[in-house]
């Protein structure tokens, strides 16, 4: 895992418990499983992250895991296949919908291009792309997990501000 991706798991991990839950670490074979089902690979820095933490769910902002014995029933898995055959707007298949919003939009890996995008799902795509959002995994976990949610919400803000100055 690069000193990024660290970092932002080394602040998630100091979060209290009521407002983070971490899904137990993927299986390389649970991992390999997802893929050769889909036929995509996943980025190298989500499979460490799934290897670590099968999926996160920060106050709602939820980062999908695979499928796995002791997981989530929302997984990569569940959200691929309705993303991609059953919904009125079909993503392509060089989209992985690893992120949800909340609202129907996802944040997916284009693993075509190998960045991040943002879909939105009552958005015609016919002519034009999703919009790349972020180049890195870390970069979007920076933005949306940190500054998103613990440093915009108060009463976490300042919790964590005092875990951290402590050590």
């Amino acid at each position: 895992m690069n000193d990024k991706m660290l970092e932002i798991i080394n602040i998630l991990e100091k979060v209290p418990e009521k407002f983070i839950k971490f899904n137990p670490p993927a299986s390389k074979k649970e991992i390999a499983e997802f893929e050769k089902k889909w036929n995509i690979s996943l980025p190298i820095d989500y499979v460490e992250l799934l290897m670590k933490y099968n999926g996160i769910n920060l106050m709602g902002n939820v980062l999908l895991g695979v499928p796995s014995k002791n997981g989530d029933p929302e997984n990569l898995d569940s959200s691929y296949q309705f993303e991609h055959s059953d919904c009125d707007n079909p993503m392509p298949l060089n989209l992985i919908p690893f992120c949800p919003d909340g609202f129907g939009n996802h944040y997916c890996f284009d693993i075509q291009f190998n960045k991040i995008v943002f879909w939105q799902h009552d958005c015609d795509y016919s002519e034009d792309s999703p919009e790349v959002v972020y180049d890195t995994l870390a970069t979007m976990m920076q933005e949306i997990f940190i500054e998103w949610t613990i440093l915009d919400d108060e009463d976490l803000s300042i919790i964590m501000s005092e875990i951290i100055s402590k050590k």
